[in-house]
């Protein structure tokens, strides 16, 4: 973590990718349908609701 080599088992390297593919597992089995995913986008471009619920509304003070 602070130097050195590279863990054999880098969670950096796959795990973003990891976590993208089985929450896209989770819209697709929540709307009952094939998503389809632009990972450069970051986007849904096939079903707007799949597309709604992978954002959220922030309460007033609260932002990312």
């Amino acid at each position: 973590m602070r130097g050195g080599p590279a863990p054999w088992s880098n969670f950096v390297d796959y795990g973003s990718r990891l976590t993208e593919f089985l929450l896209l597992g989770n819209l697709a089995t929540r709307f009952d349908s094939v998503i389809e995913y632009d990972p450069l986008a970051g986007r849904v471009t096939n079903h707007a609701g799949a597309e709604a619920a992978c954002h959220a509304e922030y309460r007033q003070g609260w932002s990312l």
